[in-house]
């Protein structure tokens, strides 16, 4: 294999445990020889095979990533073989399939932009609760394939960055998946009122149109409307400024670098990660996690004027 563009990883999980694999979030607490090893190491990108991604993550890497130096594999590098030397970092495009039960078995599987430790038996053999880091596709987001991720790349590349920076101030060892994502809702909202000056880019597929009944179905060109909440509804819970509008606007205000707006992202994969970002320098106004419920509700909208 000379290209990596997704692999296959199987992995046990219980109850909350299936956080960390499948969300926008650190995966690895402080007390683990990964993460230690980790800030004294190199970072490798993989190419993707998408030329769009490849692109972002070039640019992202080289603006916003400071943790540690990176290095960009060609997308003719063997991969496969690299994979296996533990003394390496990697960033990858992978798929997840996660399977959970001993007499009852199931399993999801999810696409993944994941910053992981190689490992002597070959990326098939790792167990994912080795990965340092997750980002996933965003199923029920309109997010088809790796190419719709490229828009909310830069933000998040800055986000992980800054992750695993603060973890080096932090004196928690951050050892379980509930302690790490209650310490990224409470660590990376930026609270300083500036929400309150800025108008909140709404994507449209989060904002349950009046002739929708249900939470969840196709709508115009296969769109899937994830909420439950229409305009309405926002503006009762919402009192800042908002406009709802396309994804296409979303990337548009993010690449920009659009001043005087932020943008709602909910990153709902398996798990419901909801984040505001601020366009004009891509700093995180308000992150929550949730393990359980794939819409946006009231109670999400509410959360992020809190």
């Amino acid at each position: 294999m000379k290209t990596l563009l997704t692999a296959l990883v199987t992995c046990a999980i219980f109850g909350l445990t299936s956080i960390p694999v499948s969300a926008q979030l650190l995966t690895v607490g402080k007390d683990r020889n990964d993460f230690k090893d980790f800030k004294g190491s190199t970072l490798y990108v993989t190419a993707t095979g998408h030329q769009g991604m490849d692109q972002a993550l070039k640019e992202a890497f080289e603006t916003y990533w400071t943790y540690t130096p990176v290095e960009f594999l060609p997308e003719n590098y063997d991969t496969e073989e690299a994979f296996k030397d533990e003394s390496k970092y990697f960033f990858a495009f992978i798929t997840v399939t996660k399977t959970s039960g001993s007499t009852t078995t199931f399993s999801r599987t999810t696409d993944n932009l994941t910053l992981f430790r190689g490992h002597k038996k070959g990326f098939d053999k790792m167990d994912a609760r080795n990965f340092l880091f997750g980002m996933p596709r965003a199923h029920y987001g309109n997010e088809d394939d790796l190419g719709d991720m490229v828009y909310r790349i830069k933000p998040f590349i800055k986000y992980m960055n800054d992750i695993f920076t603060a973890m080096d101030e932090e004196k928690s060892t951050l050892s379980t998946p509930m302690g790490r994502a209650k310490w990224q809702e409470e660590t990376f909202p930026v609270r300083d009122g500036r929400l309150e000056s800025k108008t909140l880019l709404i994507p449209y597929s989060f904002v349950k149109p009046d002739d929708v009944g249900d939470v969840k179905r196709a709508g115009a060109q296969g769109r899937r409307w994830s909420s439950s909440l229409d305009i309405q509804g926002i503006e009762k819970v919402y009192p800042h400024r908002f406009e709802v509008v396309s994804d296409e606007e979303i990337g548009k205000a993010i690449a920009e670098k659009r001043a005087g707006t932020a943008v709602l992202l909910p990153i709902i994969s398996t798990t419901k990660v909801v984040f505001v970002i601020d366009t004009e320098n891509y700093d995180v106004l308000h992150t929550d996690i949730s393990a359980s419920g794939l819409a946006m509700k009231k109670k999400d909208f509410k959360a992020i004027t809190k």
